[in-house]
């Protein structure tokens, strides 16, 4: 006996040892991460400065004010406007905020003793973790080797990713626990409290709490059996555990009290269709899924629970804990963000982890008497979901919520016919963006640039039949839209296509405009959306225009700039190869590239092909991203253009400030803009234009006028030469505050003038202004070019 008092004295002990040190270990992790706030963060720094200052939720411009200063993080500003006016106009977050409050007096210390009061957050979510498990190793009546087998599984468990986050998702995760340890302990009161506080942040945990109520309900009418006055005893015992839901249900009170809704949030991103198949993916998908990375846990309960079920042992318990996963399942499955913000893994497939742990551990010998193989899978369980953690938090397999993770690719890239993913899933991990739905076909590309797995929707469908989205062969050879294998996804909706390797999708448009137009859906492989003006190109990167008359006769233009870190990287054979229907048209080399700027490259009528359809491919020699074999996130070049040039209209100002500002078709290097005006940046100010030939013939005299309002310093020397060939040089000043200049039309109507500014200097080095180091030389206001007379 004595020997077995000491043993699980032993065991305890590692246990706390285990506790300490995750806790030692936590407090560097956090120490080495960046003041990040991801998704609704903001929300929740806002309402501990609210509740602060005026012991309420309401979010006033002072209080983002006082976060923005408090938090040093001027981004507050921009999120007060996604907060939600209530029926008075006051501002409220969409989300409830008592976790904020629970983490105020950590972000007041903070704040006093000097340190960034972002990590206030992050602190205590690490302290809730470690509450968590030693809420379990205290209470939890069960014998000393589960509870370590307990304590391991929550430490390691894939919450540890959203230690880094200003969410609620480690509180949800760790409140659940502690609700289970008491449920097991048939304190039901204290789990449903438990329960019911995880749920005042997000409902999704309460069918957790329904359970734990059925479990008390089941056990008092079978109590009462043997009471004679039956309906009081059962008032008695059931209905004072009502109000233990209570807290739940306070956001949605308020809710109703300040928008006449029960949830804003649901309001707001509801879905119902397709709630199975989220469900499953929940559990199953291989970016987000539960599976991926507790594989063992979620086998082993489904074992464990089939087992009971198959033998009737400890059936009310496996009934109950399976009811509160698919009850928890299906409510976020009606949350139309299955694809927002997270670390890896689905946030929230955090909160149903703790019901897969309690469930294994504290059944199993009811199902198996295998002790053994249950410390194996039991360790085994979260070792290797630390592993998987690692891997894909740290590297190589790093992911996130616009990629397809590594596994999620490895199966697209080998048979894409098994997996067919949520189409929010799809969408936004193709798109590299949050989407739910497109009216143009989108495409999963391998890393070798192949299409691999194609969803369209009714509108994108009819663009495949119409041929302005094409799916194209190695050898250029469009394939026929009838004869591919649609499988429906969504009921007349939304279809999947698979391919095998060698085929490609393309959109044919007359143009690839990301710098004078927004494009939601990436027109090529090797693409990808990061900004309103401009998109990243991969190392192999293709997309295809229409071969007009206008690119016939002058040409196609392509406007790119280079990546800085693969600038930097980049050594004498840094290049580019352009293909054009198969055929190498130009070679850009590094010394044809400038950091920073447009780089516009003519590609000339001599090298276009007679074909209807230009397809055009971008092949790079360096890169910057990952070396994996799988991961595509790779980048070269801010895309900007590619199609027929854009000409100017003779006689048109071209205005470089103020509401009518159009500089951006011709300009070619960086201004400061200042009111109606704009400053040069550094010795040179650029721009191309092409005039029409057919309007003015080759030969023709026109003048151009340069108008600034003022230079930098008493003068500015200017020399402008056209096309490469010196035209003039003049010295401005500001009384003498225009360019006057004369050139002919060329017989391809490319005209480059770049204006040289060999006096540029920055006005602390004149003295004027000790805080501006910039390089500036001419204030200017508009260009005009008219024929000469």
């Amino acid at each position: 006996m004595d020997k077995k008092k000491e043993g699980i004295s032993k065991i305890t002990l590692i246990s706390w040892i285990i506790i300490a040190v995750y806790l030692i270990a936590g407090c560097f992790y956090i120490k080495s991460l960046p003041a990040s706030v991801y998704g609704d963060g903001y929300e929740y720094m806002f309402q501990t400065t609210s509740f602060r200052n005026h012991l309420s939720f309401e979010v006033t411009p002072q209080d983002v004010e006082d976060t923005a200063r408090v938090f040093d993080d001027n981004r507050a500003y921009d999120k007060y406007s996604d907060l939600t006016p209530d029926k008075d106009g006051k501002a409220y977050c969409n989300h409830f905020g008592f976790y904020s409050v629970l983490v105020l007096p950590l972000r007041m210390l903070l704040f006093r003793l000097g340190y960034d009061p972002t990590y206030s957050f992050f602190i205590f979510n690490l302290i809730l973790m470690i509450a968590a498990a030693s809420v379990t190793l205290l209470f939890l009546k069960t014998d000393d080797i589960k509870k370590l087998c307990l304590v391991l599984l929550i430490l390691l468990s894939p919450a540890f990713l959203y230690i880094s986050w200003v969410h609620t998702e480690v509180y949800i995760f760790a409140f659940c626990c502690m609700g289970l340890v008491f449920w097991h302990n048939k304190r039901r009161d204290i789990a449903i409290l438990m329960v019911s506080i995880a749920a005042i942040q997000n409902l999704g945990i309460l069918p957790l709490g329904m359970m734990i109520g059925i479990d008390h309900i089941i056990d008092v009418s079978v109590a009462s059996k043997n009471e004679k006055k039956k309906v009081p005893f059962l008032c008695r015992k059931i209905l004072p555990y009502g109000f233990l839901y209570l807290p739940a249900f306070v956001p949605m009170a308020m809710n109703l009290i300040h928008f006449g809704t029960i949830s804003v949030i649901a309001d707001k991103v509801t879905d119902t269709t397709d709630l199975l198949r989220k469900m499953a993916a929940f559990v199953m998908d291989p970016n987000i899924g539960i599976i991926v990375y507790a594989p063992v846990m979620v086998i082993g309960f489904a074992a464990v629970a089939i087992a009971s079920l198959i033998t009737k042992v400890n059936l009310r318990k496996t009934v109950l804990y399976v009811l509160a996963v698919l009850g928890m399942l299906f409510i976020v499955a009606f949350e139309r963000q299955i694809n927002c913000g997270m670390n890896g893994i689905m946030r929230y497939c955090v909160w149903i982890f703790p019901v897969l742990f309690f469930y294994f551990v504290l059944n199993f010998d009811f199902a198996f008497r295998n002790y053994k193989l249950f410390h194996v899978l039991s360790g085994l369980s979260a070792v290797l979901t630390a592993i998987i953690m690692s891997l894909f938090l740290w590297g190589p397999f790093v992911y996130g919520q616009n990629d397809f993770s590594p596994l999620a690719k490895l199966v697209l890239s080998t048979c894409p016919s098994v997996y067919d993913p949520p189409v929010g899933i799809f969408y936004s991990r193709c798109c590299e963006h949050e989407l739910y739905y497109s009216e143009d076909p989108v495409s999963f590309f391998d890393s070798e640039g192949y299409s691999r797995k194609i969803i369209v929707s009714k509108e994108a469908l009819n663009k495949l039949k119409d041929g302005s989205w094409l799916i194209v062969d190695d050898d250029l050879n469009a394939l026929d839209i009838n004869d591919l294998d649609m499988k429906e996804y969504l009921k007349g909706e939304v279809w999947y296509i698979d391919l095998q390797k060698g085929y490609r999708l393309y959109s044919i448009s007359d143009k690839i405009d990301y710098y004078r137009e927004s494009n939601d859906v990436p027109r090529g492989s090797g693409m990808y959306k990061d900004s309103e003006t401009y998109c990243w190109l991969r190392p192999d990167a293709f997309m295809a225009v229409n071969n007009s008359d206008s690119v016939q006769r002058y040409g196609l233009e392509l406007v790119i700039e280079p990546s800085r870190s693969v600038y930097k990287k980049s050594g004498t054979d840094f290049n580019t190869e352009i293909y054009i229907n198969g055929t190498l048209v130009r070679t850009i080399a590094e010394d044809d590239m400038r950091y920073d700027k447009k780089n516009r490259f003519l590609i000339s009528p001599d090298l276009i092909p007679d074909d209807d359809i230009l397809f055009v491919e971008l092949r790079s020699s360096q890169s910057y991203g990952s070396d994996s074999a799988l991961d595509t996130n790779k980048e070269s070049f801010r895309f900007m253009y590619l199609g027929p040039v854009i000409f100017y209209e003779v006689g048109e100002y071209i205005n470089f400030a103020g509401s009518d500002r159009n500089s951006g078709d011709f300009l070619d290097t960086t201004l400061y803009v200042e009111d109606d005006n704009a400053w040069t940046s550094g010795t040179e100010f650029k721009l191309t234009i092409f005039i029409d030939t057919e309007e003015y013939a080759p030969g023709t005299i026109l003048t151009g006028n340069l108008d600034t309002d003022k230079v930098l310093g008493d003068e500015q020397t200017v020399e402008l030469k056209v096309n490469g060939v010196l035209n003039d040089t003049v010295v401005l000043t500001d009384d003498e505050d225009e360019f006057v200049f004369f050139f002919e039309v060329p017989e391809d109507g490319r005209v480059e003038l770049r204006f040289n500014l060999p006096d540029a200097t920055s006005p602390a080095a004149l003295g004027t202004n000790e805080d501006d180091g910039r390089i500036l030389a001419l204030y200017v206001d508009d260009l005009l070019i008219e024929e000469a007379s």
